[in-house]
Parts: C-alpha cells; sequence; structure tokens
C-alpha cells in the first residue's frame, strides 16, 4: 500500500467510525420556519416535529391517515416549538403523551370531517390515475364511429378535462367571416383522443347536433354527456363529414 493510499484509507476508516451526529433541538434563540399544507398527513408533521424538536413521536398506523384542516405558515423565534405542535394534534383530535425524547401520539376524538375528505379525495385521485393508465381497457371499438366506454372511464376523463385540453391545441376556425367550429392540433399519441380515432386537423362542427360556433355550445355539450352519458360528434377531416357516436354503458 502506498502512502497516500494508507492516508486514504485511514481517513475512510474515521468517517466509517464517527458517531452519528447528535440531534440538537432547535430552542431559546433559533429561528423556525413553520410551514404546512392543508391536508397535510400525521406522518409529514410527526417527522418535522422529530427534526426540529428532536423528539422521537410514535402513533398507531390507524391515526395516520388523520390530516390537517388548514394550513399553516409561521415563524417562531426564541421559543420551544413543542407547543405549537401540540396545538397542531389539537386541531386533528390528538395529544403526544409521555415525557422526554420518546412520545406516543393518542387520539382524543374522532377523525375530523375535513380529514375524511381529505382522504376521500386522495384515494379517488389514486382510483382515477390507476383508471386512466388502463383506459384502453374502459374503451370498446364497436366499428369505425361508434365507441363505448365505462363509466368509471368517463368519470375519469371528465375529471381529467382540464388537463387534457392543455395537452392539445384547438384552434377556432371562420368561413366567410362566421365560426364553423374547432379544430384539432398538437394532439399526442397518448392522448385519450387518438383512442376515439381522432387526428390532428380534424374540424369539430357539432356536438349532438348543436352546431359548434362558440365555446358556450361546447361547455353545453359537456353538461349534457356527463347527464344523457351520451356524446355524438360531427367533424370533418381533409373536407370529407364523419360522425362518430361515444357512449356510457
Amino acid at each position: 500500500m502506498t502512502p497516500l493510499s494508507a492516508v486514504l484509507a485511514l481517513l475512510l476508516t474515521g468517517l466509517a467510525a464517527s458517531p452519528p451526529r447528535a440531534c440538537v433541538p432547535r430552542g431559546s434563540s433559533a429561528r423556525v420556519h413553520v410551514s404546512f399544507l392543508a391536508d397535510s398527513d400525521l406522518a409529514s408533521l410527526a417527522k418535522w416535529a422529530k427534526e426540529t424538536t428532536c423528539t422521537d413521536y410514535s402513533f398507531e398506523r390507524s391515526l395516520a391517515a388523520r390530516r390537517l384542516a388548514q394550513g399553516v405558515i409561521l415563524t417562531v423565534t426564541g421559543r420551544d416549538v413543542r407547543p405549537i405542535f401540540e396545538i397542531l394534534l389539537h386541531t386533528m383530535n390528538l395529544r403526544s403523551t409521555g415525557k422526554g425524547a420518546k412520545r406516543t401520539i393518542v387520539a382524543t376524538g374522532p377523525e375530523t370531517e375535513q380529514s375524511k375528505a381529505a382522504n376521500e379525495r386522495e384515494k379517488a385521485d389514486v382510483d382515477r390515475e390507476k383508471v386512466l393508465a388502463n383506459i384502453d381497457s374502459e374503451i370498446k371499438r364497436k366499428d369505425r364511429s361508434h365507441y363505448a366506454i365505462t363509466r368509471r372511464g368517463a368519470d375519469a376523463i371528465m375529471a381529467e378535462v382540464p388537463s387534457i385540453a392543455r395537452s392539445l391545441r384547438v384552434a377556432p376556425e371562420a368561413k366567410g367571416g362566421k365560426p364553423i367550429g374547432f379544430r384539432l392540433l398538437s394532439i399526442k399519441r397518448s392522448s385519450v383522443l387518438t383512442r376515439f380515432g381522432f387526428q390532428n386537423g380534424d374540424l369539430i362542427v357539432a356536438l349532438n347536433g348543436n352546431d359548434l360556433v362558440s365555446p358556450d355550445k361546447a361547455l353545453e355539450a359537456y353538461a349534457k354527456f356527463r347527464a344523457v352519458g351520451v356524446v355524438r360528434v360531427s367533424f370533418r377531416r381533409s373536407g370529407k363529414p364523419r360522425d362518430l357516436e361515444l357512449k356510457v354503458e
């Protein structure tokens, strides 16, 4: 072993053997920033509390889903932040027991309605993402002009309409100074529109028999689709008229 190798080996050995850095609670003169979004869960709050106060908070798995009802943004200087954490726990019907560096979080009441609602929204988001990831299994092509989609597939797509709209470009088109429809541009191959046979350049002229001459008409057709579960699209491709029907089954 060369002298340089020996020095490096000693350094690495020393680093590996060095004890972990001790946790130093922030208090007296420290400025502590407390920032949590609404719906932050108990796990993220407990992690922050441990890093800030050097107190290890444990809790039952059934309590992990509890969430804040409102966002919190505070800057605390020269004050123990543990009381702030206790206040946050109180808003979720929780409190901590025990003393010292290890404490346990227990329930003082049922999960709040805001927390339940937040968890339901998250579950719905996860379920919708799963459906969208496997959207092909929700769509059935009957022939070139007729498609069927499951209710859960339709609901997932309807909830994602804003993001779908951002993924393409829709340009209003006029003829003789009068609006005649909207042309689809920049459709990505991964877009759900391609599942229904639409292509770049298609000119949408009517929905459910209503001429598509304004955004208001498009919104009206959107509302009707959610109510009756069927939409008939009249469009032109390379100047030739075509029709497509999408029905929820």
